[in-house]
């Protein structure tokens, strides 16, 4: 019997090189990202960079200390009608006292009156409506008829400005999270000028 001869066939001879090439081209082509594949580019102005916001409203408890100095406004302007020098001092101090002794029941806050007195004479006498009106006022206070003139004329809008001032420079002292012990006057000394100064001027919100 004869024997079937094998030949061993190459597969690769059989292969068409150009269709080798079409098939080796077509996914490499088709793997390119088209036009409507690429996502467009985001423009710089599309990420803004946002702010933290502050809120510098007052707090609950300033509005109500705050209404609380409104209050005391019309009893320092009574006190400083009265004709008899060093008399209305003493009657501002005491409205004074009157206004903080609730303004620290707001703030919970313990009032200490041998602790409070010298600190609101301190502000009224030393860095105060005093020293703001200067030595001359004072001179002017001591000569009868005409010193009790001029008071009336200047004191009582003086001594509502010096309560303004006084309640807004403890309630700032309140707000920071500070108490009648550590409260110093002459810390505030600028600060209570101005706002002297803003009440006088009727500048005050």
């Amino acid at each position: 019997m004869a024997r079937r001869r094998t030949i061993a066939h190459d597969p690769l001879e059989t292969v068409n090189p150009d269709a080798a090439r079409r098939v080796v081209a077509e996914p490499l082509a088709s793997a390119q990202p088209s036009a409507s594949t690429v996502p467009a580019a985001i423009p710089s102005t599309a990420i803004v960079p946002v702010s933290p916001v502050v809120d510098l409203s007052p707090s609950e408890t300033e509005r109500q200390a705050m209404a609380v100095v409104r209050r005391h406004l019309g009893w320092s302007t009574a006190a400083g009608l009265l004709p008899l020098p060093w008399i209305d001092f003493a009657a501002m101090v005491a409205v004074n006292m009157r206004m903080l002794s609730e303004i620290a029941k707001i703030y919970r806050q313990p009032f200490p009156p041998k602790v409070v007195v010298p600190l609101v004479g301190s502000l009224l006498g030393g860095v105060g409506a005093f020293t703001v009106a200067g030595p001359a006022f004072l001179l002017l206070r001591s000569i009868p008829v005409v010193g009790s003139i001029a008071g009336w004329l200047t004191l009582p809008a003086m001594a509502a400005a010096a309560c303004y001032a006084t309640g807004k420079v403890f309630i700032q002292h309140f707000e920071s999270g500070g108490t009648f012990l550590d409260f110093q006057p002459a810390k505030v000394r600028a600060h209570y000028a101005r706002h002297f100064a803003a009440a006088r001027s009727g500048e005050t919100p």
